[in-house]
């Protein structure tokens, strides 16, 4: 069962930099984990393990040696998990047009937008867009402003109603992903159907002048989806959106072939399940691309769990984790912990 958007995984040049960009200037100031390793010692001993470690010798971009790190942001969210490459300089994504095929961004839940953003600016970090408002399916208005950080990847933003609610004007965890996609009906009904984001939150059509390197007048259709299920037992996340955006002025390209943790950029949509076994299986029933089975993960301070790999119809990739144990913590311990902090910081 898939329970929550756990984590979005993306590459970096320069690790240092981007931890000190998402840690000190947009929260995520709690590490989770970090670790060196060769690739081929993070996944299991299984057929699956075997699988993933073939794939990774044939793929020209993937770095033999990564430096990874994975931080939460006190007011809950999803996780962020950086890598860079350690054999190699990270490959960088090229210049995408907002309607391009891939991961087009990230979003994070934004508190008391119109303080936030001048608080930002005096830390050196300024909006690349202006705020902008849209109506939900449910009536109520979305507001949002886009930043870049140090490597140029999109990040968004989002002040929405709904709760829960900070007095002080703060950048809370990752809320949704941003996915270029090339047929929208065709990944609307994947990510409902596969994925369980079966909620149209809005779908309006429109430009995004600076997000456009090119002409700044391309125009995209973009669909925001929810999932209907709220998280069990698990970390305090929310349940997580995608934000799918078609290119309709243009034809839309892949900026992303090949790259797999050796370049700069979104790398993954990775979301938190119960039986992994399970939930793979119908997944690739509801239609998703295989790519990795079910295998395990040895990660540092006593974690682990194990992990699949899927792609949706244009290749993005998906990936399933179960944590068995984190911080040599059971899930239910590790989530009460967690729930417990979140409150605090919302009554501070």
């Amino acid at each position: 069962m898939i329970e929550v958007f756990n984590h979005t995984g993306f590459g970096v040049s320069d690790i240092e930099r981007s931890t000190r960009f998402y840690s000190k200037t947009l929260g995520f100031s709690v590490k989770v984990d970090e670790f060196e390793d060769d690739y081929k010692n993070i996944v299991g001993d299984d057929a699956a393990g075997e699988s993933a470690r073939e794939f990774l010798r044939s793929t020209p971009y993937v770095p033999e040696r990564i430096k990874v790190r994975m931080f939460i942001n006190p007011l809950g969210g999803a996780m962020i998990e950086m890598a860079q490459p350690i054999s190699q300089p990270a490959h960088p994504h090229g210049e995408q047009r907002w309607g391009d095929i891939g991961f087009l961004g990230m979003g994070a839940k934004a508190y008391r937008l119109d303080d936030l953003l001048p608080a930002l600016e005096r830390k050196g970090v300024g909006p690349v867009t202006p705020v902008t408002a849209v109506k939900a399916a449910n009536g109520s208005t979305w507001r949002s402003a886009f930043l870049r950080d140090p490597d140029g990847t999109p990040v968004e933003l989002l002040e929405t109603p709904e709760p829960p609610h900070y007095r002080k004007p703060a950048v809370g965890g990752l809320s949704h992903l941003l996915i270029g996609v090339s047929d929208m009906d065709r990944s609307v009904d994947f990510y409902s159907r596969a994925l369980g984001f079966d909620v149209v939150a809005f779908d309006s059509e429109g430009a995004a002048p600076a997000l456009d390197p090119s002409d700044g007048e391309s125009r995209a259709r973009t669909v925001v989806l929810e999932r209907s299920r709220r998280p069990g037992n698990t970390l305090p996340r929310e349940p997580g959106m995608v934000r799918l955006v078609q290119a309709t002025s243009f034809e839309g390209k892949h900026f992303q072939e090949g790259i797999f943790w050796g370049g700069t950029g979104i790398l993954e949509l990775g979301l938190e399940v119960t039986d992994i076994d399970g939930t793979y299986s119908r997944v690739l029933e509801a239609g998703a691309e295989p790519f990795i089975g079910p295998t395990g993960m040895r990660l540092s301070r006593g974690t682990l769990g194990r992990f699949a790999y899927t792609r949706d119809p244009d290749g993005n990739l998906v990936e399933l984790t179960q944590m068995d144990r984190t911080w040599f913590l059971p899930p239910g311990l590790m989530a009460f912990m967690n729930s417990l902090m979140v409150k605090v910081r919302l009554l501070r």
